[in-house]
């Protein structure tokens, strides 16, 4: 009598394995689909990204403000009046500037675009709290601002919905320098400060020179229409 090989004792473990997985991923696409159809999103309806010069404005400004932070922070390594200065003065001149926004946006973004972009702030203000927070008793400046630079690197990503994938690579770049700073206890804080400032830059000046997405489309249509025989 021929006895069971190991590999045959191991296959149908394997196949429940398997296809309990299957079913924990649909469970997850399903959950994933509901949140984001609660959330507005209507399924196959392509996302237009209108604000991404706002958004490029914005991060020039803060990458300036975190700049003259840096120049001025002295033992807080990032002069904190002059970064909430900044923060809130630039909100007030772009975010909340209906003439800016007439110039610069080409249109109003969609009702999922703006819920996510409230969840991207909240997700911000939570990570905030949750990573910066126990550095602000013993006042350990490096931890504080290492922190609010990841906390700012990851809800870059949810705005991917917003602005675009160009969201994605200024996330991971902004994340993995402040993890950097944190594990690279030896470096100095200002090089991470300066290299968080180039991305932010650099990012908002492409962001800045976006085109109109609503004419690349018609110019792409009228193309392929012209081209059909």
């Amino acid at each position: 009598m021929q006895r069971p090989s190991i590999t045959h004792g191991l296959r149908l473990p394997l196949l429940k394995a398997g296809k309990k997985a299957e079913e924990n991923i649909e469970k997850g696409i399903g959950m994933i689909s509901t949140l984001l159809k609660s959330l507005g999103y209507v399924k196959g309806e392509p996302l237009t990204f209108l604000s991404k010069r706002i958004c490029g404005l914005w991060l020039v400004w803060i990458a300036a403000v975190i700049l003259v932070g840096t120049l001025f922070g002295g033992a807080q390594m990032i002069s904190m009046p002059i970064f909430a200065t900044g923060y809130f003065l630039g909100f007030a001149l772009i975010l909340a500037n209906k003439r800016v926004y007439k110039k610069l946006a080409f249109g109003r973004p969609s009702r999922f675009q703006n819920r996510m972009t409230v969840i991207s702030i909240f997700l911000a203000v939570l990570l905030l709290i949750g990573m910066g927070g126990p550095f602000f008793d013993s006042h350990q400046y490096r931890m504080i601002w290492l922190a609010a630079f990841l906390a700012f690197g990851i809800h870059f990503f949810p705005f991917a919905a917003v602005h675009g994938k160009i969201m994605l690579p200024l996330g991971a770049l902004c994340s993995a320098n402040a993890i950097a700073g944190m594990l690279l206890s030896n470096v100095p804080f200002t090089t991470f400060a300066y290299a968080d400032v180039a991305v932010m830059g650099i990012f908002g000046i492409i962001l800045l020179r976006s085109k109109n997405p609503l004419t690349l489309k018609k110019t792409v249509s009228e193309t392929l229409k012209a081209d059909k025989p």
